[in-house]
């Protein structure tokens, strides 16, 4: 998600690299499944285009999804600090 917060769209192959330095990389399946359900909730979207006859998926937090990231982020944010 932290991946999906910059402006635009983030291609495939960007997100299944770890965020992590030296952390383990997603599976290709593992992405999908985890695509699917963030697009589900609404808080992705998510296009799949042909370039130069390659699939290509873009993509990118939805404002619903943005927002609710946000909220997520202050409530860790609230925890760490310990903030009520």
């Amino acid at each position: 998600m932290a991946r999906l917060r910059r402006p635009g769209t983030a291609h495939r192959h960007l997100l299944r690299q770890s965020t992590r330095p030296g952390g383990p990389d997603l599976s290709a399946p593992e992405l999908s499944r985890q695509i699917a359900i963030l697009e589900k909730e609404g808080m992705v979207e998510v296009a799949k285009l042909r370039v130069r006859r390659v699939a290509v998926t873009h993509v990118r937090l939805s404002d619903s999804g943005r927002e609710r990231f946000a909220a997520y982020l202050g409530h860790l944010h609230a925890i760490v600090h310990g903030e009520n």
